[in-house]
């Protein structure tokens, strides 16, 4: 009989085991590993001295996120639900999804429609309500940690928590119901509120905080790259200094559909772009469009080239901007650009935007004020030690003054009156030529506002006030007939209506005895004293006669010239009230009552 050899049955027993863990080393791929950040990226407000840079570099060099445009990244803005679920999708490998969901605002066709059509199937989202997701509305930061949650769910990953995570923030109270298990999961394991005192929960998450904490999260729970990421976009060309009147050759190609340069605005002032296309080889009118956008790349003007030459301005504060051209369709073509710069000639600058930093308007003092894009308004702060009267000059240069305004448009600039609290007195619309306006006031604070109608209603202007003292010696307030100033006959009051104060009362006795002729008689400076009143409208000013209980007994309009009245008066108390007909008939006067 013969024996088995065991030995060998042992070694055909190994060699299959060796054959097979080959064979599964072979058809299992090997984990993925994440691109590391590259030193550079193509966006022109991603600044390697920024924290995030790193973050966003690797975000974007393994395909998580591609920017708001080709050289811009939008650090500082918020990201919206679409653009989170779009993150979250990329990581996972960008997997095939039946398109259909419930969400009646998620369209077709657009960036986030299958990402957020994979994430709801995998129950990563969840909605605002059955039929809504809101992609384009900013994710809060208790609603993203949901959504990681819900992912490293997804993935199998520690969904482990402890008890009260949340209690060591300051802010812990603000955490929506809903929302108290996810926040205390993230905070467990050390995703958000990492170094600081309070998780902001409703607050809106920015996109650099949010590659970063995308980029924490891989690393925690160890998240292997996809298969084949995708490659990163080819980096974008830098943009190119633009000198002022130095005249510029660009070209817009299929490669380069567009071009950017970096304009350094030293102060306050115009800057003014010229583009013009040479007769052979240049682009097709309508075929490009000139966009302005400021340091953070946020779009300020955008305007299309039409025929001929192309010229646009647009007041600015100092700082720097770029400028794009940029093709329209698959228009190609040469051009020629050309920068020009005016000074706006009122530095330094003042920033005077609020009632907290009015800047103080002298008496007799001219001042160069300027609206720009981003400055809207300027205010003014006028002290007042007595009443008196107010004027304001507002002229403009010819050149580079804003545009004349109309009555029934929203066109120009308006000056606005405020007092001490910053409600408004009045508003004036700055039409053609030199802008004049008084206003007669009581002793105080007030504010003159500048500010522009619309977005191009920009330009330099001058502004001066003028003050001039009301004399008055009528004491004040003395609006009631508890404050009214008694007056003997003869006696010669200067009174003075203002904005404030649009009643004067006097009072006078009629001596016992018979009834006895008074006669009021009221006059006016030419400079300084209160409109002529008509009789078919409510202009000008009113003198009533009051008996001891305040009740009316004659009233009369005053007119143009001096104002006389009579009446015969039986002894006793009256009163004589002067009183505006509308807010804005104000002045001076002088006032006796005489009696035989």
């Amino acid at each position: 009989m013969k024996r088995r050899s065991i030995g060998g049955s042992l070694k055909r027993v190994i060699v299959l085991t060796l054959a097979l863990v080959i064979l599964l080393s072979v058809l299992t791929p090997a984990a993925s590993a994440w691109r590391e950040a590259p030193s550079e990226n193509p966006f022109i407000d991603v600044h390697p001295h920024h924290w995030h840079h790193d973050y966003v570099s690797w975000a974007w060099i393994n395909g998580v996120t591609t920017g708001t445009s080709p050289t811009t990244f939008a650090p500082d803005s918020s990201v919206t639900r679409g653009q989170f679920a779009t993150f979250l999708w990329r990581i996972a490998g960008r997997p095939h999804v039946n398109p259909t969901h419930r969400f009646t605002d998620v369209p077709t066709g657009m960036f986030f429609t299958t990402a957020v059509a994979w994430a709801h199937a995998n129950n990563i989202v969840e909605g605002l309500n059955p039929t809504t997701f809101a992609p384009n509305s900013p994710i809060t930061r208790e609603q993203l940690a949901a959504m990681l949650f819900r992912y490293i769910r997804y993935i199998e990953g520690d969904t482990s928590s402890a008890p009260g995570a949340t209690n060591r923030f300051n802010d812990s109270g603000s955490i929506s119901q809903w929302a108290r298990g996810y926040m205390n999961w993230a905070a467990y394991q050390g995703i958000l509120g990492v170094g600081t005192s309070s998780l902001n929960p409703r607050g809106n998450a920015r996109r650099s905080e949010t590659v970063a904490t995308l980029k924490r999260v891989v690393d925690m729970f160890s998240i292997d790259a996809p298969p084949d990421p995708p490659p990163p976009p080819p980096p974008t060309p830098q943009p190119i200094l633009l000198e002022y009147d130095t005249l510029t050759e660009g070209s817009l190609t299929e490669t380069a559909p567009i071009v950017t340069y970096r304009l350094e605005v030293p102060s306050a002032g115009r800057v003014t772009i010229n583009l013009t296309r040479p007769a052979t080889g240049g682009f097709p009118n309508n075929g490009a469009d000139v966009r302005w956008l400021d340091a953070s790349t946020s779009l300020l003007v955008t305007n299309q080239i039409g025929s001929g030459a192309f010229t646009r301005f647009v007041d600015l504060e100092a700082g720097t901007y770029f400028i794009e051209v940029a093709r329209r369709g698959t228009n190609t073509g040469n051009f020629f650009i050309t920068a020009n710069f005016a000074a706006a000639e009122n530095d330094p600058r003042v920033v005077n935007n609020t009632i907290h930093n009015a800047q103080p308007l002298p008496f007799e003092q001219s001042i160069a004020g300027f609206l720009s894009h981003q400055n809207m308004v300027d205010i003014y702060k006028i002290e007042l030690t007595q009443p008196g009267r107010v004027t304001v000059n507002l002229t403009r240069p010819t050149i580079g003054g804003f545009p004349n305004g109309t009555a029934t448009t929203n066109a120009g600039t308006d000056v606005r009156w405020l007092n001490v609290n910053s409600t408004q007195i009045i508003i004036n619309k700055v039409g053609s030529g030199a802008f004049t306006r008084f206003m007669d006031l009581e002793a105080g604070t007030y504010f003159i506002e500048v500010s522009r109608g619309r977005v191009t209603d920009t330009g330099r202007y001058f502004i001066i006030a003028n003050f001039t003292a009301s004399g008055r010696t009528a004491t004040s307030p003395i609006n009631t007939i508890a404050t009214a100033q008694q007056l003997s006959f003869g006696e010669n009051v200067t009174g003075y209506l203002t904005h404030q104060e649009g009643v004067n009362m006097f009072r006078f006795t009629v001596p016992a005895g018979s009834n006895r002729q008074v006669t009021v008689s009221l006059t006016r400076p030419t400079v300084g004293g209160f409109p002529n009143g008509t009789a078919t409208t409510r202009t000008g000013a009113d003198v009533v006669w009051l008996d001891i209980n305040g009740i009316q007994i004659t009233r009369n309009q005053v007119g143009s010239g001096t104002f006389n009245n009579s009446r015969s008066l039986a002894p006793g108390t009256y009163y004589i009230e002067i009183a505006k007909r509308n807010t804005f008939e104000t002045g001076i006067y002088n006032l006796v009552i005489n009696m035989p």
